[in-house]
C-alpha cells in the first residue's frame, strides 16, 4: 500500500507455526488501523516497524484491534500468528484481517 487513504482486507487460515505477513508503506503522521476477526482465541497479530528493534504492538499483550499514528515513514508488516499454547494443541485459525491507512 502507499500513503494516503488505502485499505487492505485478507482472508487467510494458519496451523501449527506458520505465520502470514503483510507490509503497509506509509507517512509519519497517517493512522494505521488493524482489526483481526479470528475463530481461534490464540491467534494474534503483532506490528514491526521496518529497521527498529522494538516491537509496535503486540497483540496477545493489547487485543485483535489497534490504531496508532504512524512515528516515521517507512514500511510496516503486521505479522498473523498462533500463540505457542494453541500450536501444542494441533488448533489452526480462520481469520479475516483488515488494514488501512489514513492521514
Amino acid at each position: 500500500m502507499t500513503a494516503g487513504k488505502a485499505a487492505y482486507s485478507v482472508q487467510d487460515k494458519i496451523k501449527g507455526y506458520a505465520t502470514a505477513a503483510y507490509t503497509l508503506t506509509g507517512k509519519a503522521g497517517q493512522t494505521l488501523g488493524v482489526k483481526l476477526k479470528t475463530n481461534q482465541a490464540s491467534n494474534d497479530f503483532n506490528i514491526r516497524q521496518s529497521g527498529q528493534e522494538e516491537t509496535l504492538f503486540i497483540g496477545s499483550n493489547s487485543g485483535n484491534n489497534f490504531e496508532v499514528k504512524l512515528p516515521a515513514d517507512g514500511e510496516y508488516t503486521v505479522q498473523v500468528y498462533l500463540m505457542r499454547n494453541a500450536v501444542r494443541r494441533s488448533a489452526a485459525a480462520s481469520y479475516s484481517l483488515e488494514m488501512g491507512l489514513r492521514d
